[in-house]
């Protein structure tokens, strides 16, 4: 299946032939082999960009150069998930006196692949169970015969008015099945059956290279004022793009409200994102969810603050799991030539090439992938001149005092000719005496 592909935000590619006006091998600053895979002949391939690329700049400052210094054409992506629907019709939608939930999913066929089902409510604040069963035939409601997929799936909503909250998670997966029909159990709570209003079965092809994972060790603190736990994680670059994170903690029966932040010094933090963190253990129902997602941000630091109120804090492990997406840079290999991926140009414009408009035949799923080697800097960068700095900034001294000898000079010239004319006045109003007065 051809790989679900998210373009980035610019999408760029480079031309075949010689070296493009806007390349100055002396412009960018730093530089990695790249170690593309064992090919019998030229064919498309993909490379992983890493945080020390990120880190350095956006990606529009990126250059893929050969042995003989051509800029080689390249395409950059954004790798995601994208999930198929498979469509279905909703049948033998019903509660029981015991407060659960059931439905079923016709697929119309066997044979298609799902793996994933949203469950579309209603109702609110609820944490529930959820059990799924296939089959290839319509079998009764009770029948034994359903093949169970998973009884682990969970669906929640949260909503909070006093802050303006409302979090929901009605999509879950299952393994993959290709059978017609698709049984789903909701289990029972406190807060009596959920009203299913309709559902939705989809594809969802896990990959790998999808995301980036990460294991990160952090620091665990109080916010005493706010009545909360904070939980602080240095990612070590400003270069990891991350928009998961799932918090470890043996504590249970708990529902906590969670700010995320985010920050490139740990000084000045910027609200990301809130939700909620859960996980009950009852005779009704176990299970929660301990992942928060949040947009997807460059920062070398992340901040959890977990909303105590007046409950104990939780004791939460000083490790969390972060997700992130993987951009990637698909380009033409050939197996007797070597490349060189070049990066760290603030300046560098944003190239347009041909093969952004002949990317969509490629077929992306099936090409190898390269890797990136350790970082260097380019020997024969050189700095650009620093900004020309006006003379009235530089001289701004001089100036003052040109400025206060002006005023000074004005202030002589006008004292003068005030008392030039008061002279002026003064005589005129004097009258003359007549030539025969005798005094």
């Amino acid at each position: 299946m051809k790989k679900t592909i998210l373009f980035a935000l610019f999408s760029l590619s480079l031309s075949p032939v010689a070296l493009f006006a806007d390349f100055e091998v002396s412009n960018w600053k730093y530089e990695k082999q790249i170690n593309a895979p064992a090919l019998v002949d030229t064919q498309y391939v993909r490379l992983p960009l890493d945080s020390d690329v990120s880190s350095a700049g956006d990606f529009k400052g990126i250059r893929i150069i050969n042995e003989k210094n051509i800029e080689i054409p390249y395409q950059l992506i954004k790798e995601e998930y994208i999930s198929k629907s498979s469509g279905g019709v909703l049948i033998n939608n019903s509660t029981d006196s015991q407060g659960r939930s059931y439905f079923t999913i016709d697929l119309g066929v066997s044979g298609q692949i799902h793996n994933q089902i949203l469950v579309q409510t209603q109702s609110s604040n609820y944490r529930r169970q959820v059990s799924v069963y296939a089959s290839d035939t319509l079998l009764p409601e009770s029948s034994s015969a359903w093949k169970l997929l998973t009884d682990k799936g969970y669906i929640y909503k949260f909503t909070d008015q006093s802050v303006g909250l409302n979090v929901a998670g009605n999509l879950f997966f299952y393994p993959k099945s290709t059978a017609r029909y698709v049984k789903v159990v909701i289990g029972a709570g406190p807060e009596g059956a959920i009203a299913v209003s309709g559902a939705q079965v989809f594809q969802q092809e896990v990959r790998t290279n999808i995301s980036r994972d990460m294991e990160i060790r952090g620091s665990v603190g109080d916010d005493v004022t706010n009545k909360a736990t904070v939980l602080t994680f240095d990612l070590g670059s400003t270069g990891v793009f991350t928009n998961e994170v799932t918090v470890s903690t043996r504590e249970k029966n708990f529902n906590r409200r969670v700010i995320l932040e985010s920050s490139n010094d740990g000084l000045t933090w910027n609200y990301l994102s809130q939700g909620f963190i859960s996980y009950l253990e009852t005779s009704l129902f176990s299970g929660g969810s301990l992942s928060l997602n949040y947009p997807e941000v460059m920062a070398r630091y992340i901040r959890l603050k977990v909303f105590n109120q007046d409950d104990q804090p939780l004791s939460f492990e000083t490790k969390a799991k972060f997700k992130g997406p993987v951009y990637s840079v698909v380009f033409q290999s050939n197996p007797a030539q070597d490349y060189r991926l070049f990066y760290g140009n603030s300046t560098a414009s944003k190239p347009f090439y041909d093969l952004a408009r002949l990317f969509q035949y490629l077929e992306v799923d099936t090409m190898t992938e390269a890797t990136l080697g350790r970082q260097s800097e380019n020997q024969k960068y050189v700095p650009p001149a620093p900004p020309k700095v006006p003379f009235t900034e530089s001289n701004k001294y001089l100036l003052n005092v040109l400025l206060v000898v002006l005023v000074v000079v004005i202030g002589v010239m006008i004292f003068f000719y005030l008392r030039k004319t008061v002279k002026n006045v003064q005589s005129t109003d004097t009258p003359n005496d007549p030539p025969n007065f005798v005094r």
